[in-house]
């Protein structure tokens, strides 16, 4: 009777440390799930060092062309601003982008600004942000005739 106490016992301890291992495994897969969903991990790329503006140029060029595809009416790198940065060893590059609103070409274009940068050391995009320009309109209104006390 004492046997069958132990191996029940052990069978229970068994099962619980197995239990343990698949929910652990588990929380590891969801957790690596997620960090590829954000772009965090990212096993699609090769990397490999950039030597020049021009390689990181092509990194970012890329990265748009796949973000935007068929929207994409034209992009102008600012070759002015577009640099190297010594200290953190990352090429910061900025564009201007023209992307058109709808399907068709006719639908107009909305200008976008783009700072993209590239890691020297493994060429991976470190950070990328569009901001799109906005035409800035004044709240106040101006009365046409009168003065400030509507007289």
């Amino acid at each position: 009777m004492a046997s069958s106490k132990k191996k029940q016992k052990d069978s229970t301890t068994g099962q619980m440390v197995g239990l343990f291992l698949v929910l652990l495994l588990l929380v590891a897969l969801s957790t690596v799930g997620t960090l590829v969903a954000v772009g965090v991990i990212d096993f699609s790329e090769e990397t490999h060092p950039v030597g020049s503006i021009t390689d990181a140029e092509s990194i970012c060029n890329g990265r748009v062309k796949s973000d935007y595809g068929e929207s994409l009416n034209a992009i102008t790198v600012d070759e002015f601003s577009s640099r190297y940065d010594q200290q953190t060893g990352v090429y910061k590059m900025f564009y201007e982008l023209n992307v058109y609103r709808g399907k068709g070409k006719t639908s107009g274009v909305n200008t976008f600004y783009v700072n993209c940068f590239v890691s020297a050391n493994n060429g991976g995009i470190k950070r990328i942000d569009y901001l799109e320009q906005k035409d800035f309109k004044p709240k106040a209104i101006r009365r046409s005739h009168g003065n400030a006390f509507g007289f």
